[in-house]
């Protein structure tokens, strides 16, 4: 997850960096520009376009090209009862020496109480909140790990059910629902060998 989070950072930082390349000299940067060129390499770490590779019920595996070689995730949207789509989860497999087994990051829409968190529920059973880190123009991100106990709870579940509280709904959360059919198929074509 930290390489995709990355890599998008990069990405966006990119077009900075390349506009500040081009109107100075190398000569004339100051030392403060060239330790961010140093610290941020720009091209070659620029993720390539995305390519769904399959789909497992409504999971997609989407795979990126970066420099050090592919990386594939898992998206699906989240849906209120209705059926209206307000959230996308993308769940990324970490390498075997990570904390977590996986890095789970989603966007939640804006106007959201943030100090309510993002609740997280698989089927009936407990309610883990987890706080949003930062809120961006397509919405608000919440990132946390998923240990291999978890993965394996999401394997055998049937409902993700993420939990938003709107503002303006009197403290009232929103459930949206991500199904976890052909969760266990998904997160097999995506998890390390």
């Amino acid at each position: 997850m930290k390489r995709l989070f990355s890599a998008a950072l990069i990405a966006i930082c990119a077009a900075g960096f390349a506009v500040a390349q081009e109107t100075e000299s190398e000569a004339a940067k100051s030392e403060e520009a060239q330790r961010a060129d140093a610290e941020f390499p720009v091209a070659q770490e620029a993720p390539g376009a995305p390519e769904v590779r399959a789909t497992f019920g409504d999971w997609e595996q989407t795979c990126f090209e970066m420099a050090d070689g592919e990386n594939c995730v898992l998206i699906q949207f989240g849906k209120t009862g209705e059926g209206q789509i307000l959230s996308r989860v993308t769940i990324e497999a970490l390498p075997a020496d990570a904390e977590a087994a996986a890095g789970i990051t989603v966007i939640a829409p804006l106007g959201i109480l943030l100090q309510a968190g993002l609740g997280f529920q698989i089927d009936d059973g407990r309610v883990n909140r987890y706080p949003f880190a930062v809120c961006e123009q397509d919405g608000c991100l919440a990132r946390f790990g998923l240990t291999a106990t978890e993965i394996e709870v999401l394997k055998a579940g049937e409902m993700l059910i993420l939990n938003i509280v709107p503002a303006g709904s009197n403290g009232q959360a929103l459930p949206l629902n991500v199904t976890l059919a052909e969760f266990s198929d998904a997160w097999d074509a995506i998890k390390p060998e």
